[in-house]
């Protein structure tokens, strides 16, 4: 069997940043793979502008006031078939590996590899469950300056990527990134994002020939998380607060790092693709500046250092399970809806000594689960203290959380690319916009064409 349709998932890349790379001749593949058959924009409506609401309206054809998907972790919630479901039906395979905030599968004829956010949903395969946690926990704490990994937890997921995949190319750019890091006069450590999609890339490509599955999806995250890191560095006459002559030093060139990483993997999609079958782009929404914390000097985030020790000092029922999603976001899963309503409570009660303004934002969902994170978007001061007014209690703010630093330089756009390269059936490029849902149904027909 064939691999007919390879679903590239590479999330939030920006129509007018592909255009003007292509156009300065930094991304060859790109231009390729848009010259190779038809280009659309993409617009949402949905209602929440997130990329796990968005990945779900393309996966399901549906938009969110249908599949009801607001939040990071719900995949298990959908009740609707996703694109994979569907081709299910039909009688046709699919590999599915990381799409964002994908449910579980019933049926025998799709694997699903979770994102790395998703708690809930299981892998299909009991051997990509360790692969899973390992990278799920690398995502999740890769703002926590105190997190360490095992020798034990390393060695145990090298020798899975070795026995599935790991090219000698990215055994390179390890070895060069940890030297970089080590002994260079400039901040690398953000590469490590596109080298854990080149990662991800090795196991999904082994995955591919070995399984030769009709349908592949593949997710990659890196130049949405650079982005908003990095967009202030990108395009610094757009902002009122300058980035330094260090910073441009080392985060210049960030955002066209992470597109031309992603162009080379086009390049080995071709190369996996074969001279048959049709290669998909779909980015689900998109980037741009973001100039509304410009007169606070931008907006900063702060993590949780340990989610543990937040909730003693909070006093929060016992029991609670904590499952970090975004930079510093989390769930905080309750024993009873009881212990939720208490918790919120609880949050409430924790306030900066100085100000009396409140320390945590929270959403709750689902009865027993809140989201919830520290709310301060401005710089904090060393001596700044938290006080709980329930308990009178004191702690110094960093011995709970850390700085992650300038983030959210770059806001959500509703556009988005959707590119078909070689379809089996007729597409025209159009100027006219599409709605997202409609890339869903495109792709059903070039699948089952």
């Amino acid at each position: 069997m064939q691999l007919k349709t390879l679903v590239l998932e590479l999330n939030e890349l920006c129509p007018p940043l592909l255009d003007r790379f292509i156009a300065e001749g930094k991304l060859p593949n790109f231009k390729t793979l848009r010259e190779g058959g038809a280009a659309f924009v993409t617009h949402t409506d949905d209602e929440s502008l997130e990329p796990w609401t968005q990945w779900v309206s393309f996966h399901t054809g549906l938009s969110q006031g249908t599949h009801q998907i607001t939040e990071l972790d719900q995949g298990h919630m959908l009740k609707q078939p996703s694109l994979w479901d569907k081709l299910a039906e039909d009688g046709q395979t699919s590999l599915v590996f990381g799409a964002m905030n994908a449910g579980p599968s019933s049926h025998e004829n799709v694997t699903i590899v979770p994102d790395p956010w998703s708690k809930n949903v299981p892998a299909s395969k009991p051997e990509f469950a360790a692969f899973h946690k390992f990278i799920a926990r690398q995502v999740a704490e890769h703002s926590n300056p105190d997190d360490r990994i095992t020798m034990s937890e390393l060695t145990n997921f090298g020798v899975f990527c070795l026995r599935n995949g790991l090219s000698l190319e990215t055994v390179y750019k390890a070895v060069k990134q940890i030297l970089s890091e080590k002994i260079g006069s400039r901040d690398v450590y953000w590469r490590r994002a596109c080298l854990l999609d080149d990662l991800l890339w090795d196991v999904f490509a082994t995955t591919v020939k070995r399984d030769k599955p009709q349908n592949a999806f593949y997710f990659g995250n890196s130049v949405a998380f650079l982005q908003h890191r990095y967009w202030r560095h990108l395009m610094p006459e757009v902002y009122k607060v300058k980035p330094s002559e260090e910073d441009m030093s080392s985060y210049g060139d960030a955002v066209l790092h992470g597109y031309q990483r992603f162009d080379r993997l086009i390049g080995k999609a071709m190369q996996l693709l074969g001279d048959d079958g049709a290669i998909v782009l779909v980015t689900a929404l998109s980037q741009e500046e973001n100039l509304r914390y410009e007169e606070q000097g931008g907006k900063f985030v702060y993590r949780a250092r340990n989610f543990e020790t937040v909730l003693d000092f909070v006093g929060a029922p016992a029991g609670i399970s904590v499952e970090p999603v975004m930079t510093h976001e989390a769930w905080a899963t309750c024993q009873t809806e009881a212990d939720a309503i208490t918790l919120l409570k609880q949050f409430e009660a924790m306030r900066l000594k100085h100000s009396n303004a409140p320390l945590f934002g929270h959403r709750e969902a689902n009865g027993e689960r809140v989201m919830f994170w520290c709310d301060l978007e401005t710089e904090v001061s060393e001596d700044t203290i938290i006080v709980n007014t329930e308990t009178n209690s004191e702690i110094r703010f960093f011995d709970l959380f850390a700085s992650v630093g300038q983030v959210n330089n770059s806001q959500h756009n509703r556009n988005g690319a959707f590119w078909v390269y070689r379809s089996p059936v007729k597409l025209e490029p159009s100027a006219a916009i599409i709605d997202l849902t409609d890339a869903s149904r495109m792709v059903l027909e070039v699948a089952r064409a």
